[in-house]
């Protein structure tokens, strides 16, 4: 790696060209790793310099709430994401595949409307962690000695979704979503999936599986949701870009900034100024 150090001035320049912030920081980074193993300060420092420019970048472009080229490209609106959901239950429904004997291609059919009804069916919960799930069992889940290893889906009167392993679990913590609450109908559709997945792989506790019929991995499911979302509306939507989506479908950007002004000249925080409205009489 030593002519990184060698031509680190000429390839910053070339970084320094490309369009994409995304992109210039994510070779920023890998440059960064590569001056920490070779112990390049000099050069380091450098590129930490120019990284808090993109930072301050990024920063900027998504206070203004405008999208980047790339978002543009990749943008669909969220109906009609709630629309192909409801495009493949019906297929599901109409050709009844969960009481089928068990095929790849029904299996991918089944796949797709599991994730697509917990993208839109509970609150914003775009997450690649969805490929880490492991099934249990409220029972078993009791048993556990450490109940914290892994992310859950714990079967039941009421299943629960249980996120703990992700990345900013440390800011956030244990994430505990009870379904039912949220979603009568996925609760059933998870029932269903569940009890499809113990009689076609007793052995397997995972919710989502590969082409080989192995655990998923966060992979994997980026590339399976590329693809359902390149076959549907010729465009590659990442996770991150259905948070964008979802969350300019709920939430007017205006009034969120509004929100934030008024809290600042009250002196309160937005949690304190949630807790001062109250229901009309």
């Amino acid at each position: 790696m030593k002519w990184l150090s060698d031509d680190a001035s000429s390839i910053l320049g070339k970084i320094k060209k490309l369009a994409s912030v995304n992109i210039q920081r994510n070779l920023i980074g890998t440059g960064l790793v590569a001056f920490g193993i070779l112990a390049d300060k000099k050069n380091q420092d450098i590129w930490i310099k120019y990284l808090k420019e993109l930072n301050l970048k990024k920063a900027e472009m998504m206070k203004s709430g405008e999208l980047t080229t790339k978002q543009k490209s990749a943008w669909i609106d969220w109906k009609e994401v709630v629309k192909l959901r409801k495009m493949v239950a019906r297929r599901v429904n109409l050709t009844k595949v969960y009481d089928r004997p068990f095929n790849k291609r029904d299996f991918l059919v089944l796949q797709r409307l599991l994730i697509l009804s917990l993208l839109t069916m509970l609150p914003g919960v775009a997450r690649l962690d969805y490929a880490t799930i492991r099934i249990i069992s409220k029972k078993d889940f009791e048993k556990l000695p450490d109940q914290t290893a892994e992310n859950y889906l714990v079967t039941g009167r009421q299943y629960k979704i249980i996120f703990q392993k992700y990345k900013t679990s440390a800011t956030y913590g244990i994430v505990n979503i009870p379904v039912a609450k949220y979603s009568r109908p996925l609760q059933r559709l998870l029932q269903r999936h569940v009890r499809y997945l113990h009689e076609n792989f007793p052995e397997n506790d995972c919710l989502f599986l590969n082409r080989n019929l192995t655990c998923m991995s966060r992979n994997s499911l980026t590339k399976f949701l590329q693809r359902l979302f390149k076959e549907f509306f010729k465009k590659s939507v990442s996770v991150t870009m259905l948070r964008h989506i979802f969350l300019t479908n709920k939430y007017d950007k205006k009034q969120l900034e509004e929100q934030a002004e008024t809290s600042k000249f009250m002196m309160h925080s937005q949690a304190m100024m949630k807790d001062y409205v109250k229901k009309r009489p």
